[in-house]
C-alpha cells in the first residue's frame, strides 16, 4: 500500500471499498458508478453506455436503485463485475461526488481520472468514456 504520513491514499482507500466492503474478486482498471443523484437525463446516457458496452475490464458500482429509471437491464451483466451499493461508500469516503462517475486507475496503483457524469459536454464525456474502455 502507499502511505504518506500514515494515510491510506485514495487508491488504497478505493481498493480497500471495493475489496473489503463491496467484495468484488478482482479490481480492473475501469470502474463505472451509476447514482441516483445529479442530472437525471446524464444518468440515463451514462446507463445507456453501461447497458450497451457490457466490458469484463470494468468493475460496475451501482449506488441507483431504479427509481429514476428502469435498471433491469443490469442483471445480463456478469455478476463478478457489478455490486449494489446503496451505502454510497464511495461517496461517504470523498472520493467520488454524488453524480455518476467514471474511474480508470493506472498501471501504477493511483487513481488516473475521475469524470463525473454532468450536463456540461455530455456527449464528449460519453464518447470519452466509450474510448477508455
Amino acid at each position: 500500500m502507499n502511505k504518506s504520513f500514515g494515510q491510506e491514499s485514495q487508491y488504497d482507500q478505493l481498493f480497500r471499498i471495493l475489496k473489503n466492503d463491496l467484495k468484488f474478486k478482482e479490481v480492473k482498471s475501469n470502474i463505472l458508478v451509476l447514482s441516483n443523484y445529479g442530472c437525471p437525463v446524464c444518468n440515463e446516457r451514462f446507463y445507456e453506455l453501461i447497458t450497451s458496452k457490457k466490458s469484463q475490464n470494468c468493475l460496475y458500482v451501482i449506488n441507483n436503485n431504479g427509481a429514476t429509471f428502469d435498471v433491469s437491464d443490469l442483471i445480463e451483466i456478469d455478476s463478478d463485475l457489478i455490486r449494489y451499493d446503496y451505502q454510497n461508500l464511495l461517496l461517504r469516503a470523498n472520493l467520488i461526488t454524488e453524480y455518476s462517475s467514471f474511474i480508470k486507475l493506472s498501471p501504477s496503483e493511483k487513481i488516473d481520472t475521475i469524470v463525473e457524469i454532468v450536463p456540461d459536454n455530455i456527449e464528449n464525456t460519453i464518447k470519452y468514456i466509450k474510448k477508455q474502455y
